[in-house]
């Protein structure tokens, strides 16, 4: 799943979605706010919205590459359903601070 960064669209990733498209299934979003999507209203949860696109397209566990905005998202997501992650490919990601205090890895690194 491609997650692009603010004031950008899905059509961010349309090279991507064409290179990778034949081996992968390939989905790119417009983050809230963005493109076609809905507008941004107070007190949204965007994890709940890659959720609900994630389970709409009956993906058990996704790749999620995001740029900027998007690779926190990504990350955001990855920590709160990481039984849903399979991976991460992050971009110049704003990476998650206090808001994600007390979350530890499903893992550990040696």
């Amino acid at each position: 799943m491609f997650l692009h960064g603010v004031t950008l669209d899905l059509g961010l990733w349309s090279a991507q979605v064409e290179e990778f498209g034949d081996r992968w299934r390939c989905i790119a979003v417009d983050l809230r706010g963005h493109g076609g999507s809905a507008p941004l209203e107070p007190g949204y949860d965007p994890t709940a919205d890659l959720l609900g696109v994630v389970d709409e397209a009956g993906v058990e566990r996704c790749i999620l590459v995001g740029l900027s905005l998007g690779g926190y998202e990504a990350v955001v997501f990855a920590a709160i359903h990481p039984d849903r992650c399979r991976g991460l490919v992050l971009a110049d990601a704003w990476i998650p601070g206090p808001e994600l205090a007390g979350w530890e890895p499903p893992y550990r690194l040696a």
